[in-house]
């Protein structure tokens, strides 16, 4: 639920300056059109977050497990969210079929200049908004007592 919302956030930027820079009638791409692009990204970006993002972010999550730094969680993430927004537009043009596939590897290529910085924004704020909510609910519970030694 926090990556659709921190999703949402580039979304409704997006769908504001489509709203500020409407072209004019004659173009034929009206403020419709925007809202339709900034709403399929949006759909694009929370489906590859819970078909890639999530496990991936699981197994990240798993693999740092043992640092303490919530810095060192952070920066994990930020790596697993680039290399995830590198290899999502590489792993779609793998899909086209054969004929077009030049076309879908340099569509793929651009989309990944643009995807890795996003997926980097994106996983490292979800983990450090995490991380503060899971620091937050330990300091609120009661600190458990030692058990006594025999």
């Amino acid at each position: 639920m926090r990556t659709a919302v921190i999703l949402l956030v580039p979304a409704a930027l997006a769908l504001a300056w489509f709203a500020a820079n409407t072209p004019a009638p004659e173009d034929r791409v009206g403020l419709g059109t925007g809202v339709r692009i900034v709403a399929l990204a949006y759909a694009v970006h929370v489906a590859a977050t819970f078909a890639l993002g999530w496990p991936a972010g699981t197994l990240t999550a798993h693999l740092v497990r043992h640092r303490t730094s919530e810095t060192a969680h952070v920066l994990a993430f930020a790596a697993c969210g680039a290399t995830l927004g590198v290899l999502t537009p590489l792993l779609l043009a793998a899909l086209v079929e054969r004929s077009s596939v030049t076309l879908a590897l340099g569509i793929a290529l651009v989309l990944a200049v643009v995807y890795c910085p996003v997926g980097a924004a994106v996983a490292a704020a979800a983990r450090a908004w995490a991380g503060r909510a899971h620091r937050r609910r330990r300091r609120a519970s009661p600190p458990v007592p030692p058990l006594p030694s025999p």
